[in-house]
């Protein structure tokens, strides 16, 4: 993990997820970049210089963005974090996605407002949008993280993993000497579907070569997020770890309307995989 990417509106979400981004970049001595998005009434990277003066809000805007990028960057350096800040003139998710690929980024850690009502929905939120397109890991905070990561739970149905997606995982929860749960829901409730499952949790479990313990759980419920609620209530664990889409950008984990109920309604930091 060598260059972690914070989008940030400078929100209490964002501030939560930028707050962490910084102890994990410490943790894993990974570079740091901080990217704020701005909405112009104008394309304002186009607009001759002399013309800038016609939008003293906009320069309002830009001084405050930056301020607020500048503070970042220095409560960073306390840390020992080298960052960097990054303002754009465009505020569409592909300018996000962009900065992934153009910078190789192995991570990118983002606030969401959660489920305050049906327009706050995090499904169909910036987050959720840049969770289910980019090519690397997503680490969705809601609030801010005050307890140490000692748990985190590993919820799938245990199919087509590849090893690449898993050994990221354990190596994530390696920085933190985080314990991991592999969670199923035998949604069958059969013991031919138990079996299965458990051949491949064998099969991911390989997989560990850290030092970290790890357990296996499958749950038999006909109701993958109500299983799957059930065993994050009972275990209290202190991050979920989820496959969210293949290379194609499918969405790999049950699907679609569980995977936005679960993370709905959870306050949980996220971490959404994608196949490696």
């Amino acid at each position: 993990m060598k260059k972690i990417l914070v989008p940030t509106d400078f929100s209490e979400c964002a501030l939560a997820a930028s707050k962490f981004a910084m102890e994990l970049s410490q943790l894993a001595k990974s570079d740091l970049h901080f990217l704020h998005l701005m909405k112009t009434p104008v394309d304002w990277v186009k607009l001759p210089k002399e013309k800038e003066k016609n939008f003293p809000e906009v320069l309002k805007n830009i001084r405050e963005s930056k301020n607020l990028l500048n503070d970042l960057i220095h409560r960073s350096s306390l840390l020992g974090v080298s960052a960097t800040q990054f303002l754009a003139f465009d505020s569409r998710i592909e300018n996000i996605i962009g900065h992934i690929d153009d910078h190789h980024h192995d991570l990118v850690v983002m606030g969401s407002h959660g489920s305050q009502g049906l327009k706050d929905k995090i499904f169909g939120s910036t987050s959720q949008r840049v969770l289910r397109n980019a090519k690397v890991p997503v680490l969705i905070i809601k609030k801010e993280i005050e307890e140490p990561i000692k748990k985190i739970a590993f919820i799938s149905e245990f199919s087509e993993i590849n090893r690449a997606t898993i050994e990221y995982s354990f190596a994530f929860a390696q920085l933190f000497s985080a314990d991991i749960e592999l969670v199923s829901i035998n949604k069958l409730e059969n013991d031919d579907e138990k079996k299965r499952i458990e051949k491949e949790m064998d099969r991911v479990i390989t997989y560990h070569t850290q030092n970290n313990k790890i357990n296996k759980k499958i749950i038999n419920k006909p109701d993958i997020r109500l299983g799957s609620m059930d065993h994050i209530k009972g275990s209290k664990p202190d991050l979920i770890c989820m496959i969210t889409h293949g290379k194609s950008g499918l969405m790999q984990l049950f699907a679609p309307s569980v995977s936005e109920k679960i993370a709905s309604d959870i306050q949980l930091p996220i971490l959404g995989l994608p196949l490696l």
